[in-house]
């Protein structure tokens, strides 16, 4: 059976912050800030001195989180520079992190943490994300947008639902796809991963704070774990590029048989009009959040300059990642209701919604804009994206300043390597000549043995003077190693003897006496 398949590249802009979880944390024990900046890094990369892992070795013994994060923060020059990724993070992260950081009393610590926004732990969740040699780069995983398609061609093609859908949402894709899903069209829907358009223009994330609130009352549930994420900042046009396969097939058009075409205009729109009901509902509980009123109406004066790429199935208004609320995965007319575990009822909307602060704005999860086969730019997105103004943290600068740094860090390692080395080699050159200097003597006689001793005296002064105590015991030496055998006086001659003239030996009456001495050692007089 012949198969044929159609490739659309994609662009993806965020309206609003977006996270997408990798199920990795971000933890005191692998970041620092500085700066009002997260800098993430894998600790066993990062190359310290002795006098670091001297320290870090004392915080294992401790084993405390408080512990390791002062570490990290004490040496923050080295860790940071070492950094895979950095994160701006907003005002109340980084007070936390001081706050942990500061204090001492471990017993205050921990009432703290159970009373106040710091129950976290100072845990932050991180987004999707590929390690490449620029570091980690944040990105979208096509799995969430097929999911986003699949949610909303489900809602468009629904027959009228029978009571027990209403409930169960197993059953859904063989009631409305007649087929489970590994048969359904979406099989013929291939989406890729929405990758940042070049490394060195990463997607741009924030550390924030969210929160999830009631939306009849706008209130958080404060029995909740406050949380924090990494998330995509709204504003940045076309962010992310993928391409999206659909692979086309002919196999019948029985009514017995599973849907087997993909008009991927036709999803695009469902997947418009889907995402346009959620938004407006949502506007019912996002118009008392600071800002998100002139956001929503900003948003809605966007979507209607496109109205006639909408109309056309290239783009749409898309709804992803993690915190959209239980009501993403619901379908019209009560179809795949919410089941409230608390008041043990089914619902078919969510009580309460998910909200994130970013730059003085309270903003809904997880909105964006899909735009398929787009051949130039599109103005009005982009004006939409540059009324955010530039972005408040220069990536590639702060690149490469840690790059900088990281060189200069390098640099000064290798050079106490080099100077470790050639002190060891020194101390190893000075043990070999010692072993070698005992192994002669053992091989000496006891006089040449003093001798031997007397000379290493000797050389370790510059100067021996006629009051010095030394010059008194050199003379007594000579006078007494004239009475020796031949070859010790021999060997006296030839090793203290040439240092009597070096180290100024030669002066006033002793001069005469000690030339005689060395001549008589020599055997030149008697």
């Amino acid at each position: 059976m012949a198969e044929f398949i159609e490739n659309h590249k994609a662009f993806l802009t965020p309206l609003s912050p977006i996270h997408i979880g990798c199920g990795e944390d971000f933890e005191p024990t692998d970041y620092v800030i500085r700066e009002n900046v997260l800098y993430g890094f894998d600790p066993a990369s990062v190359p310290l001195t002795s006098r670091e892992r001297g320290e870090l070795a004392s915080c294992a013994l401790k084993r405390t989180l408080q512990g390791w994060a002062r570490f990290f923060k004490r040496h923050e020059a080295s860790f940071y520079a070492f950094a895979s990724t950095a994160v701006p993070v907003c005002g109340r992260v980084a007070r936390n992190y001081k706050r942990m950081i500061e204090t001492t009393d471990q017993r205050n610590y921990k009432r703290m943490i159970e009373t106040t926004d710091q129950r976290n732990d100072n845990v932050i969740q991180r987004s999707a994300y590929v390690k490449t040699m620029e570091g980690d780069l944040v990105y979208f995983p096509g799995s969430s947008l097929k999911g986003a398609f699949h949610t909303a061609l489900l809602d468009k093609l629904k027959p009228r639902a029978p009571e027990t859908l209403r409930r169960a949402k197993s059953h859904l894709d063989r009631a409305i796809f007649r087929g489970e899903f590994a048969s359904s069209p979406m099989r013929l829907l291939k989406i890729g991963d929405f990758m940042p358009m070049a490394p060195a223009s990463p997607i741009q994330t924030r550390i924030c704070d969210v929160s999830r609130v009631y939306k009849n009352s706008g209130t958080e549930n404060g029995k909740e774990i406050p949380s924090v994420f990494e998330t995509v900042n709204p504003g940045q046009y076309r962010a992310a590029q993928s391409e999206i396969a659909v692979l086309t097939q002919k196999i019948g058009s029985e009514s017995d048989q599973p849907i087997s075409e993909f008009d991927l205009a036709e999803a695009v729109k469902a997947l418009h009009a889907y995402n346009l009901r959620k938004f407006s509902d949502g506007q019912r509980c996002w118009g008392s959040w600071t800002g998100a009123a002139e956001w929503a109406r900003s948003v809605q004066t966007l979507l209607r300059g496109l109205a006639p790429k909408i109309a056309a199935g290239k783009v749409a208004l898309i709804h992803i990642g993690k915190n959209q609320g239980a009501d993403c995965l619901t379908l019209r007319d009560g179809v795949a209701q919410i089941y409230n575990r608390q008041k043990k009822v089914y619902q078919e909307s969510a009580a309460t919604v998910w909200q994130c602060q970013s730059g003085g704005t309270v903003y809904p999860f997880g909105w964006a804009i899909l735009e398929i086969d787009a051949e130039a730019d599109e103005p009005s997105i982009k004006k939409w994206c540059d009324s955010f103004g530039r972005p408040e943290f220069d990536y590639a600068g702060n690149r490469r300043n840690r790059m900088e740094k990281q060189k200069q860090i390098l640099e000064q390692i290798e050079k106490e390597r080099l100077a470790a080395a050639a002190q060891e080699e020194a101390e190893r050159q000075e043990k070999e000549a010692e072993a070698r200097r005992q192994e002669k003597l053992l091989s000496l006689s006891e006089n040449q043995r003093a001798a031997e001793e007397l000379t290493a005296r000797m050389e370790a002064v510059s100067v021996i003077k006629p009051v010095d105590p030394l010059f008194r015991e050199v003379l007594e030496f000579l006078r007494m190693a004239c009475e020796w055998p031949l070859e010790d006086q021999k060997f006296c001659a030839e090793r203290p003897g040439p240092l009597l003239k070096r180290k100024g030996m030669y002066v006033g009456k002793h001069e005469k006496e000690l030339k005689t001495l060395l001549r008589r050692l020599r055997q030149e007089v008697k």
